[in-house]
Protein backbone atom coordinates (compact mmCIF):
# COMPACT_ATOMS: atom_id res chain seq x y z
CA UNK A 1 0.00 0.00 0.00
CA UNK A 2 3.14 2.11 0.58
CA UNK A 3 4.11 1.89 -2.79
CA UNK A 4 0.61 2.55 -4.07
CA UNK A 5 0.83 5.79 -2.26
CA UNK A 6 4.33 7.14 -3.63
CA UNK A 7 3.57 6.19 -6.82
CA UNK A 8 0.47 8.58 -6.59
CA UNK A 9 2.09 11.15 -5.07
CA UNK A 10 4.60 11.08 -7.62
CA UNK A 11 2.53 10.98 -10.06
CA UNK A 12 0.46 14.28 -9.33
CA UNK A 13 3.82 16.01 -8.39
CA UNK A 14 4.82 15.24 -12.10
CA UNK A 15 1.65 16.54 -13.29
CA UNK A 16 1.78 19.86 -11.06
CA UNK A 17 5.46 20.54 -12.51
CA UNK A 18 4.61 19.87 -15.95
CA UNK A 19 1.64 22.49 -15.64
CA UNK A 20 3.93 24.70 -13.80
CA UNK A 21 6.72 24.48 -16.92
CA UNK A 22 3.74 25.14 -19.60
CA UNK A 23 2.22 28.18 -18.29
CA UNK A 24 3.54 31.31 -19.92
CA UNK A 25 5.36 33.54 -17.97
CA UNK A 26 2.54 36.60 -16.78
CA UNK A 27 5.05 38.98 -14.47
CA UNK A 28 7.73 40.82 -15.23
CA UNK A 29 9.78 39.30 -12.28
CA UNK A 30 10.02 35.69 -14.08
CA UNK A 31 11.98 37.26 -17.00
CA UNK A 32 15.97 36.96 -16.80
CA UNK A 33 17.22 40.62 -15.92
CA UNK A 34 19.58 43.16 -16.89
CA UNK A 35 21.03 45.15 -13.83
CA UNK A 36 24.08 46.67 -15.38
CA UNK A 37 24.56 48.72 -18.41
CA UNK A 38 27.70 46.67 -19.18
CA UNK A 39 25.92 43.61 -19.64
CA UNK A 40 23.85 45.32 -22.43
CA UNK A 41 27.32 45.93 -24.47
CA UNK A 42 28.35 42.46 -23.69
CA UNK A 43 25.38 40.88 -24.92
CA UNK A 44 26.87 38.47 -28.09
CA UNK A 45 23.76 37.53 -29.93
CA UNK A 46 22.47 38.32 -33.78
CA UNK A 47 19.27 39.84 -31.69
CA UNK A 48 18.18 40.56 -28.52
CA UNK A 49 14.93 42.24 -27.06
CA UNK A 50 15.25 44.33 -24.31
CA UNK A 51 11.87 45.68 -22.53
CA UNK A 52 13.03 48.24 -20.51
CA UNK A 53 10.21 49.23 -17.57
CA UNK A 54 9.53 50.74 -14.47
CA UNK A 55 7.31 49.15 -11.49
CA UNK A 56 6.19 52.12 -10.15
CA UNK A 57 4.75 53.39 -14.25
CA UNK A 58 1.14 53.05 -14.05
CA UNK A 59 1.69 52.23 -18.16
CA UNK A 60 3.86 49.49 -17.48
CA UNK A 61 1.73 47.45 -15.23
CA UNK A 62 -1.09 48.21 -17.75
CA UNK A 63 0.85 46.62 -20.03
CA UNK A 64 2.50 43.82 -17.83
CA UNK A 65 -0.15 40.96 -19.31
CA UNK A 66 0.01 41.75 -22.98
CA UNK A 67 3.76 42.43 -22.91
CA UNK A 68 4.83 39.14 -21.16
CA UNK A 69 2.60 37.09 -23.33
CA UNK A 70 4.18 38.77 -26.15
CA UNK A 71 7.76 38.61 -24.64
CA UNK A 72 7.16 34.88 -23.24
CA UNK A 73 6.18 33.74 -26.92
CA UNK A 74 9.13 35.55 -28.51
CA UNK A 75 12.14 34.39 -26.00
CA UNK A 76 11.52 30.90 -28.04
CA UNK A 77 13.27 32.64 -30.70
CA UNK A 78 15.34 36.00 -29.38
CA UNK A 79 17.07 36.60 -26.64
CA UNK A 80 14.55 38.62 -24.12
CA UNK A 81 15.73 40.53 -21.19
CA UNK A 82 14.27 42.73 -19.19
CA UNK A 83 15.42 45.75 -17.47
CA UNK A 84 14.15 47.41 -14.16
CA UNK A 85 14.71 51.26 -14.54
CA UNK A 86 14.85 51.67 -10.67
CA UNK A 87 17.28 48.43 -10.02
CA UNK A 88 19.84 50.24 -13.40
CA UNK A 89 19.68 53.21 -11.94
CA UNK A 90 23.40 54.82 -12.30
CA UNK A 91 25.05 51.59 -13.24
CA UNK A 92 26.93 51.73 -15.97
CA UNK A 93 26.72 54.09 -19.04
CA UNK A 94 22.64 54.12 -20.20
CA UNK A 95 22.58 54.52 -23.64
CA UNK A 96 22.10 58.75 -23.94
CA UNK A 97 18.55 57.71 -26.07
CA UNK A 98 16.81 55.65 -23.17
CA UNK A 99 14.85 58.03 -20.77
CA UNK A 100 11.67 57.01 -20.65
CA UNK A 101 9.39 53.78 -19.97
CA UNK A 102 8.45 51.66 -21.16
CA UNK A 103 10.79 51.26 -24.37
CA UNK A 104 12.32 48.18 -26.26
CA UNK A 105 16.01 48.04 -26.71
CA UNK A 106 17.09 46.23 -29.65
CA UNK A 107 20.98 45.03 -29.06
CA UNK A 108 22.69 43.37 -31.80
CA UNK A 109 26.36 41.88 -30.98
CA UNK A 110 26.48 44.06 -28.17
CA UNK A 111 25.24 47.12 -29.82
CA UNK A 112 22.02 49.31 -29.28
CA UNK A 113 20.50 48.88 -32.63
CA UNK A 114 17.28 50.58 -32.00
CA UNK A 115 14.91 52.22 -29.53
CA UNK A 116 11.51 52.08 -29.56
CA UNK A 117 10.07 54.37 -26.92
CA UNK A 118 6.42 54.89 -25.85
CA UNK A 119 3.44 51.78 -25.15
CA UNK A 120 2.33 52.62 -29.01
CA UNK A 121 5.67 51.78 -30.61
CA UNK A 122 6.47 48.86 -27.86
CA UNK A 123 2.84 47.28 -28.33
CA UNK A 124 3.18 47.42 -32.21
CA UNK A 125 6.82 46.56 -32.52
CA UNK A 126 6.02 43.13 -30.41
CA UNK A 127 3.04 42.54 -32.66
CA UNK A 128 5.17 42.58 -35.98
CA UNK A 129 7.88 40.37 -34.32
CA UNK A 130 4.64 37.94 -33.55
CA UNK A 131 3.27 38.51 -36.86
CA UNK A 132 7.08 37.65 -38.33
CA UNK A 133 7.46 34.13 -35.94
CA UNK A 134 4.16 33.00 -36.97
Amino acid sequence: MNTLKTILVIFFLSIGVACDQADPKSNYSEFDHIDHWDDVYALSSEKTIIYYYSPFCDTCISLQEEVTNQLDELEEYYDVFLIDEAMIYERGEQPAEVMSVPSIILVSEGEVDEIIKGSIPVLEYLEQEMEKIK
